[in-house]
This record gives C-alpha cells, structure tokens and sequence, in this order.
C-alpha cells in the first residue's frame, strides 16, 4: 500500500505541486491525510510556505486548521533560498559566517606574530575555505 500510495504522491508533486493556493491547499490535503491513514503526521511548527517568483503574494495555507506560517526564505538541506529564486542569499550567509569566523580567530590566534605563515594557511584550508565553500566546516 505505502508504495502504491507514495507513487501516486510523487506524480503529482512531479506534474506540478501547486501553480495556486488553492492547486496547494488541496495537494497539501492528500498528503496529510494519506499519511494519517499510515499514522504518521505533518510537524505543522516546522513546516512553512513560500510563494516562488511573485511579488509579495500572501497565501493562507493550513493544515487541520492551523495556518502554515509563509517566509521569503528557507534555509533547505543546508541550502538558503529565497522566494525570487535568487542563489546569492546563500553566498552572502557563507560570506557573512566566514567573515564572523575571522573577526573571532584574528582577535585570539591569527595575528599573533609568534605563529607560522604555515600554520595559518593550515587554518585558512581547514577552516575558511569549508565554511566559504559548503557553509560549515568539515
């Protein structure tokens, strides 16, 4: 049953999740109630909604009643996007992190003379280059 039901889910998320609020409130629909049926449920806290490419278009979209919160950004599997579609709010966060990792090594370890050229270029590939590359170190 779980696969037969989980295929019939995926094909319409494939086809096209929602090009309204209302195509969403309906498919969101399903899905909680498919997995009620399989006694599992939707964390309504953690769970957000988020209009793609339109100009601040309020939606109200609930689940057993209570309204999901709607945000212009989401940060999903460690990836921060936006509702415009743009990438470069998950660079500016890398680059903002990097930058506060900085100021809190600089004060404390790397401009101390006594340290080697090599051990800060060490901590510039173990440390920086992570966090500005994948947004957190290793």
């Amino acid at each position: 049953m779980w696969n037969e039901t989980f295929k019939k889910m995926q094909m319409t998320v494939n086809k096209d999740f929602s090009s309204s609020g209302k195509d969403l409130q309906h498919n969101l629909n399903m899905w909680n109630e498919t997995f009620k049926k399989m006694q599992m449920t939707v964390n309504k806290d953690k769970t957000k909604v988020m209009v793609l490419g339109k100009e601040e278009e309020h939606i109200n979209i609930e689940i057993d009643g209570q309204i999901l919160e709607q945000v212009n950004t989401f940060k999903y599997l460690g990836v921060q996007i936006d509702s415009q579609g743009r990438g470069n709010i998950e660079v500016e966060a890398r680059i903002d992190q990097t930058v506060k990792l900085y100021h809190s090594l600089n004060r404390s370890f790397l401009n101390q003379r006594e340290i080697s050229k090599k051990t800060k270029m060490s901590v510039y590939k173990s440390v920086y280059r992570p966090t500005l590359t994948f947004g957190r170190l290793k």
